[in-house]
Order: C-alpha cells, then structure tokens, then sequence
C-alpha cells in the first residue's frame, strides 16, 4: 500500500491528542509514562498537533509541535502504532507539522527534535540536520536522575 493509497484510507486530523491516545500510542511505541497530571499539562501546551484515525475511528498515529510561539518550536511525539509503519503514515505526519512550522516561524525560530537512534534518515527527508557537523557543535539535553539510572 502506498502513501496515496494509505492516505484516502486514514483521517488525518488537525488537532491535539487526547490524553487516552496519547497514553495508548506511546505504551504501543514502548515509550515512558510519566504520571497523568503531567501529561495533560503538556498535551494543553501543544502548539500543533496531527492525529490520525482509521475508518473505525482509531486513533493509529500523532505527532505535535510545541514551543514558545516565536523563537522555539520542537517536533515530539511522532508516533505510528506499529501496525501501520512502513505506510508512509509518518511521512504523512511530517509534512502537515512541516506545513504549520513553514507558516508559522520566522527565520530566527528554531526548531528542533530528537530522532531515536538509527531513525536520522527519516527525518532528513524533511530539512533536519544532523549534529555535530563541520559548523554546528553537538545537541544537548539534560535528564533528571539519568546518572542514577545508568
């Protein structure tokens, strides 16, 4: 099946996840939890959201972008239920944030995210770059407790 094929099958949608998908697509994905309070605080933050549902009305894909409106926007949560990789699903998703992030930054917002390892491709296709490059130095992050868990 190919992503035209694909897209005629699924409803992609202009909003923001539920908590209920949001909690179903990233225990699918094998991702963290943290605990509800949590969740729906960030999910009200979301700047843009994609969510995308079967016929039968599941939800089977998200993606959001989040930020300060201005100078910082993040692509998260690009999530696709592992049935349906490989569809061109999450390509789909892309698009429609890159869509939102052309119209809405200026050319001093960055945006940014965090591929998971082996993934960079992906999201090259879409105008990201990797770092560290010849005039970028490395991306960085900070994760509460990481040294105690590692």
């Amino acid at each position: 099946m190919n992503e035209t094929e694909i897209s005629t099958d699924l409803k992609f949608s202009k909003r923001t996840p539920t908590f209920e998908e949001f909690r179903e697509l990233r225990t699918n994905a094998g991702w963290q939890f943290p605990s509800d309070p949590i969740i729906r605080d960030a999910l009200s933050k979301t700047l843009f959201g994609i969510c995308v549902e079967t016929q039968e009305g599941k939800t089977i894909g998200m993606g959001r972008v989040v930020g300060d409106g201005g100078l910082q926007a993040f692509v998260t949560d690009v999530i696709v239920d592992k049935e349906w990789q490989g569809r061109g699903v999450g390509s789909r998703i892309m698009l429609l944030l890159m869509e939102y992030i052309e119209e809405n930054a200026s050319f001093a917002t960055f945006v940014g995210l965090f591929s998971a390892l082996g993934r960079e491709s992906f999201y090259e296709k879409f105008g990201f770059i990797v770092r560290p490059n010849e005039t970028l130095g490395s991306g960085m992050m900070f994760l509460k407790d990481f040294h105690d868990r590692n």
